[in-house]
Protein backbone atom coordinates (compact mmCIF):
# COMPACT_ATOMS: atom_id res chain seq x y z
CA UNK A 1 0.00 0.00 0.00
CA UNK A 2 1.17 3.52 -0.75
CA UNK A 3 2.19 5.58 2.27
CA UNK A 4 -0.13 8.54 2.91
CA UNK A 5 0.38 11.37 5.38
CA UNK A 6 -2.22 13.99 6.23
CA UNK A 7 0.26 16.62 7.43
CA UNK A 8 4.03 17.11 7.39
CA UNK A 9 6.24 19.93 8.63
CA UNK A 10 9.67 20.55 7.14
CA UNK A 11 12.08 22.25 9.54
CA UNK A 12 15.10 23.53 7.64
CA UNK A 13 18.10 25.79 8.23
CA UNK A 14 17.70 27.49 4.86
CA UNK A 15 15.55 27.57 1.74
CA UNK A 16 17.86 25.35 -0.35
CA UNK A 17 17.62 22.55 2.21
CA UNK A 18 13.84 22.85 2.47
CA UNK A 19 13.43 22.95 -1.31
CA UNK A 20 15.41 19.74 -1.70
CA UNK A 21 13.23 17.96 0.86
CA UNK A 22 10.00 19.16 -0.76
CA UNK A 23 11.16 18.22 -4.25
CA UNK A 24 12.03 14.70 -3.05
CA UNK A 25 8.82 13.99 -1.18
CA UNK A 26 5.97 16.19 -2.39
CA UNK A 27 5.39 14.14 -5.55
CA UNK A 28 5.39 10.91 -3.56
CA UNK A 29 2.87 12.27 -1.03
CA UNK A 30 0.44 14.32 -3.12
CA UNK A 31 -2.32 14.39 -0.49
CA UNK A 32 -0.08 15.68 2.27
CA UNK A 33 -0.42 19.24 3.60
CA UNK A 34 3.13 20.65 3.81
CA UNK A 35 4.32 23.40 6.16
CA UNK A 36 7.81 24.90 6.12
CA UNK A 37 9.50 26.06 9.33
CA UNK A 38 12.62 28.09 8.55
CA UNK A 39 14.25 31.49 8.98
CA UNK A 40 12.75 34.41 7.03
CA UNK A 41 12.21 33.84 3.29
CA UNK A 42 12.64 36.26 0.45
CA UNK A 43 9.42 36.91 -1.56
CA UNK A 44 10.67 34.90 -4.55
CA UNK A 45 11.58 32.00 -2.28
CA UNK A 46 8.10 32.03 -0.77
CA UNK A 47 6.59 31.90 -4.28
CA UNK A 48 8.78 28.91 -5.15
CA UNK A 49 7.73 27.28 -1.91
CA UNK A 50 4.04 27.62 -2.80
CA UNK A 51 4.64 26.35 -6.35
CA UNK A 52 6.05 23.14 -4.90
CA UNK A 53 2.64 22.49 -3.38
CA UNK A 54 3.29 23.58 0.20
CA UNK A 55 0.61 25.56 1.96
CA UNK A 56 1.96 27.24 5.10
CA UNK A 57 5.08 28.85 6.52
CA UNK A 58 6.29 29.23 10.13
CA UNK A 59 9.14 31.65 10.70
CA UNK A 60 11.95 30.62 13.05
CA UNK A 61 12.25 31.37 15.91
CA UNK A 62 8.56 30.67 16.40
CA UNK A 63 6.62 33.19 18.49
CA UNK A 64 3.55 32.38 20.57
CA UNK A 65 1.40 34.63 18.36
CA UNK A 66 2.56 32.93 15.16
CA UNK A 67 1.98 29.49 16.68
CA UNK A 68 -1.57 30.31 17.77
CA UNK A 69 -2.31 31.71 14.32
CA UNK A 70 -0.98 28.53 12.74
CA UNK A 71 -3.19 26.36 15.00
CA UNK A 72 -6.23 28.37 13.90
CA UNK A 73 -5.34 27.85 10.23
CA UNK A 74 -4.75 24.16 10.82
CA UNK A 75 -8.15 23.79 12.50
CA UNK A 76 -9.83 25.52 9.54
CA UNK A 77 -8.06 23.15 7.16
CA UNK A 78 -9.21 20.13 9.18
CA UNK A 79 -12.80 21.41 9.24
CA UNK A 80 -12.71 21.90 5.46
CA UNK A 81 -11.74 18.24 5.03
CA UNK A 82 -14.57 16.85 7.13
CA UNK A 83 -16.87 16.31 4.15
CA UNK A 84 -14.55 13.65 2.79
CA UNK A 85 -13.86 11.98 6.12
CA UNK A 86 -17.06 12.25 8.15
CA UNK A 87 -18.30 8.88 6.95
CA UNK A 88 -15.12 7.05 7.97
CA UNK A 89 -15.56 4.78 11.01
CA UNK A 90 -12.28 5.98 12.53
CA UNK A 91 -9.55 8.57 12.29
CA UNK A 92 -5.85 7.94 12.88
CA UNK A 93 -3.16 10.43 13.91
CA UNK A 94 0.45 9.19 14.11
CA UNK A 95 2.97 11.53 15.74
CA UNK A 96 6.55 10.79 14.64
CA UNK A 97 9.87 12.59 14.29
CA UNK A 98 13.19 11.65 12.73
CA UNK A 99 15.03 12.64 15.94
CA UNK A 100 14.36 12.71 19.65
CA UNK A 101 13.89 15.66 21.96
CA UNK A 102 11.54 17.65 19.72
CA UNK A 103 8.32 17.10 21.67
CA UNK A 104 6.66 14.15 19.92
CA UNK A 105 5.08 12.81 23.12
CA UNK A 106 4.07 16.30 24.26
CA UNK A 107 2.37 16.88 20.91
CA UNK A 108 0.65 13.49 20.95
CA UNK A 109 -0.65 13.84 24.51
CA UNK A 110 -2.02 17.33 23.96
CA UNK A 111 -3.56 16.38 20.61
CA UNK A 112 -5.33 13.41 22.22
CA UNK A 113 -6.66 15.51 25.11
CA UNK A 114 -7.82 18.27 22.78
CA UNK A 115 -9.59 15.84 20.44
CA UNK A 116 -11.36 14.13 23.32
CA UNK A 117 -12.52 17.48 24.65
CA UNK A 118 -13.62 18.92 21.30
CA UNK A 119 -15.06 15.86 19.55
CA UNK A 120 -16.92 14.44 22.56
CA UNK A 121 -15.93 10.98 21.33
CA UNK A 122 -13.77 8.14 22.60
CA UNK A 123 -10.11 8.83 21.89
CA UNK A 124 -7.27 6.37 22.49
CA UNK A 125 -3.68 7.50 23.03
CA UNK A 126 -1.42 4.54 22.23
CA UNK A 127 2.19 4.68 23.42
CA UNK A 128 4.15 2.92 20.69
CA UNK A 129 7.51 4.16 21.96
CA UNK A 130 8.10 0.59 22.98
CA UNK A 131 11.35 0.80 24.96
CA UNK A 132 11.10 4.14 26.73
CA UNK A 133 7.60 5.51 26.33
CA UNK A 134 6.47 8.11 28.83
CA UNK A 135 2.92 9.16 28.00
CA UNK A 136 1.98 7.95 31.48
CA UNK A 137 4.37 10.45 33.06
CA UNK A 138 2.89 13.29 31.02
CA UNK A 139 -0.61 12.31 32.15
CA UNK A 140 0.37 11.45 35.74
CA UNK A 141 -1.08 8.01 35.08
CA UNK A 142 0.15 4.78 36.63
CA UNK A 143 1.32 1.99 34.33
CA UNK A 144 -1.75 0.19 33.05
CA UNK A 145 -2.81 -2.14 30.27
CA UNK A 146 -0.04 -2.08 27.70
CA UNK A 147 0.78 -2.75 24.08
CA UNK A 148 2.43 -5.98 25.25
CA UNK A 149 -0.68 -7.07 27.19
CA UNK A 150 -2.83 -6.50 24.13
CA UNK A 151 -0.44 -8.39 21.86
CA UNK A 152 -0.36 -11.34 24.27
CA UNK A 153 -4.18 -11.54 24.46
CA UNK A 154 -5.01 -10.56 20.91
CA UNK A 155 -6.63 -13.85 19.92
CA UNK A 156 -9.31 -13.57 22.64
CA UNK A 157 -9.70 -9.81 22.57
CA UNK A 158 -12.65 -7.98 21.04
CA UNK A 159 -13.65 -4.31 20.87
CA UNK A 160 -15.83 -4.37 23.99
CA UNK A 161 -13.20 -6.08 26.16
CA UNK A 162 -10.45 -3.82 24.85
CA UNK A 163 -12.43 -0.67 25.68
CA UNK A 164 -12.76 -1.91 29.28
CA UNK A 165 -9.11 -3.00 29.56
CA UNK A 166 -7.20 0.13 28.54
CA UNK A 167 -6.26 2.76 31.10
CA UNK A 168 -8.41 5.84 31.72
CA UNK A 169 -7.15 9.33 32.41
CA UNK A 170 -9.25 11.56 34.65
CA UNK A 171 -10.27 13.53 31.53
CA UNK A 172 -11.87 10.39 30.07
CA UNK A 173 -9.05 9.83 27.58
CA UNK A 174 -8.25 6.14 26.99
CA UNK A 175 -4.57 5.19 27.17
CA UNK A 176 -2.72 2.11 25.94
CA UNK A 177 0.61 2.13 27.78
CA UNK A 178 4.04 1.16 26.50
CA UNK A 179 5.56 -2.20 27.56
CA UNK A 180 6.87 -2.34 31.13
CA UNK A 181 10.40 -3.54 30.35
CA UNK A 182 12.79 -4.32 27.45
CA UNK A 183 11.85 -8.00 27.43
CA UNK A 184 8.20 -7.15 26.75
CA UNK A 185 9.29 -4.66 24.10
CA UNK A 186 11.22 -7.37 22.25
CA UNK A 187 8.10 -9.54 22.14
CA UNK A 188 6.12 -6.72 20.51
CA UNK A 189 8.95 -5.99 18.06
CA UNK A 190 9.00 -9.64 16.98
CA UNK A 191 5.33 -9.76 15.96
CA UNK A 192 3.26 -8.23 13.20
CA UNK A 193 1.31 -5.30 14.69
CA UNK A 194 -1.25 -5.16 11.87
CA UNK A 195 -4.02 -7.15 13.59
CA UNK A 196 -3.58 -5.19 16.82
CA UNK A 197 -3.82 -1.84 15.02
CA UNK A 198 -6.92 -3.00 13.15
CA UNK A 199 -8.57 -3.81 16.48
CA UNK A 200 -7.70 -0.37 17.86
CA UNK A 201 -9.29 1.25 14.80
CA UNK A 202 -12.38 -0.91 15.19
CA UNK A 203 -12.77 0.00 18.87
CA UNK A 204 -12.07 3.75 18.96
CA UNK A 205 -13.30 6.56 16.65
CA UNK A 206 -9.96 8.33 17.17
CA UNK A 207 -6.55 6.72 17.74
CA UNK A 208 -3.45 8.83 18.43
CA UNK A 209 -0.17 6.94 18.07
CA UNK A 210 2.87 8.29 19.89
CA UNK A 211 5.31 6.71 17.43
CA UNK A 212 8.48 8.29 18.82
CA UNK A 213 11.52 8.73 16.60
CA UNK A 214 12.85 5.22 15.95
CA UNK A 215 11.98 3.80 12.55
CA UNK A 216 10.96 0.15 12.84
CA UNK A 217 8.19 -2.21 11.70
CA UNK A 218 5.83 -1.05 14.45
CA UNK A 219 6.35 2.64 13.66
CA UNK A 220 5.82 2.02 9.95
CA UNK A 221 2.62 0.11 10.70
CA UNK A 222 1.31 3.13 12.67
CA UNK A 223 2.09 5.54 9.84
CA UNK A 224 0.69 3.31 7.12
CA UNK A 225 -2.72 3.19 8.77
CA UNK A 226 -3.30 6.85 7.77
Amino acid sequence: AQLQLGYAQVKAKNWAEAKKILENFQGKLPRTRWTLSAPALEPEELVDFMRLGASDFLKQPLSETDFQSFLARFKNWEEAGKDSSSEEPHRIVSVFSCKGGVGVTLCGVNAALALHRQKKQEVLLADFVLQHGNTGHFLDLAQGYSVFDLMENLDRMDAKLLAKSVGKHKSGLSVLACPRNPEESEVVFSRDPGKMIDLLKETFPWVIFDAGHELNATTLACVRTL
